[in-house]
């Protein structure tokens, strides 16, 4: 499988922006607000980035490469993806400073859910501190499902990337943890000291260890049902949503590739069989939050929106489809 990679250290370089959350700046962005990113060419970087910082905080992704020249090394920074400009503040907000500012630039989408991408703070934040001696950081060229065939869902557990979610793969002789970051794909290495969850395992044990309360003894479950078992912990819960949200996102691209059925098919599932396990978990007396479980089967709901308007759909199935979702 083709995988880009460099040989070259990643370096953060943006506006200062601490560990703990500094005060808002000059216009209102509020510590811990979301980011967002867009693209301009390479040459209005500077200018877009001067503007924008003025009212917001920004962040751009550089590389340094070495060379040696007249024998002596020398150090030469540059984008690590061209024209690419990360910044915090309201997504509203920042559209319109741009499109009374800078004609002709807008927010990039995230190409799963075609809105704005957007990237919590929580999530941001430990990508910008990632300029160590030991991390290097790829920007890869695919979507995040391209890389899932093959590798093991994880999620580390410890370290400065806690609870950041992908795939763990090796590249160029170094394990990095493929993950996405507001729709783009990266490829974070030197983590090797970190602790890794194997979601997919993890469900796959807890189902087993519950087979007895969950059918019958030996059953072999298929489908989305596979995807559930009685939370004693709500770690067990958010293994589950972590699971569902990448049943979703395989989906959509299945969705993309021209599999609509196959798509509709798991989302509808995926709704069913959560209500099920969301009137079973009240029915017991709810211990734990279910937010992200819930999370899940809104970006179920998004995908069946998205493929219900398709023009191309045949109406017999459409009808079909709305039938179906009816009733859920």
């Amino acid at each position: 499988m083709p995988l880009y990679s460099t040989d070259v250290h990643s370096k953060a370089v943006g506006q200062p922006c601490d560990a703990g959350g500094a005060a808002p700046a000059e216009g209102g962005v509020e510590p811990g607000a979301p980011w967002c990113y867009l693209f301009v060419h390479h040459a209005r970087v500077a200018h877009v980035d001067r503007l924008l910082g003025a009212r917001f905080k920004t962040f751009v992704h550089k590389t340094v490469t070495y060379k040696k020249e007249n024998g002596k090394i020398t150090a030469r920074e540059r984008q690590t993806i061209s024209g690419l400009i990360f910044v915090q503040g309201d997504k509203g907000e920042i559209q319109d400073f741009l499109r009374r500012n800078c004609q002709g630039v807008r927010l990039a989408d995230d190409c799963s859910t075609k809105a704005t991408a957007v990237i919590p703070d929580r999530i941001m934040r430990p990508f910008m501190h990632l300029d160590t001696g030991r991390s290097r950081i790829r920007f890869m060229p695919h979507p995040l499902s391209y890389y899932s065939e093959g590798h093991p869902r994880v999620r580390v557990t410890s370290g400065l990337l806690a609870g950041f979610e992908g795939y763990n793969i090796r590249i160029s002789r170094n394990k990095c943890l493929v993950t996405s970051i507001g729709g783009l794909t990266v490829a974070i290495g030197g983590i090797s000291m970190d602790s890794f969850e194997n979601i997919d395992e993890y469900v796959r044990l807890r189902r087993s260890q519950q087979r007895g309360g969950g059918g019958p003894a030996g059953s072999r479950l298929t489908g989305m049902e596979e995807c559930f078992f009685t939370p004693q912990s709500q770690l067990d819960v958010t293994a589950m949503a972590l699971n569902l949200r990448r049943k979703v996102r395989g989906a959509r691209a299945c969705m993309e590739g021209g599999g609509a059925r196959g798509a509709a098919v798991t989302a509808l599932s995926l709704l069913e069989e959560a209500g099920a396990w969301l009137r079973a978990v009240d029915g017991n007396g709810r211990r734990y939050d279910v937010g992200e479980v819930k999370a899940a089967c809104g970006d179920a709901g998004r995908l069946l929106d998205d493929i219900l308007s398709d023009g191309a759909l045949p109406e017999g199935f459409r009808r079909d489809l709305q039938e179906r979702r009816r009733k859920i």
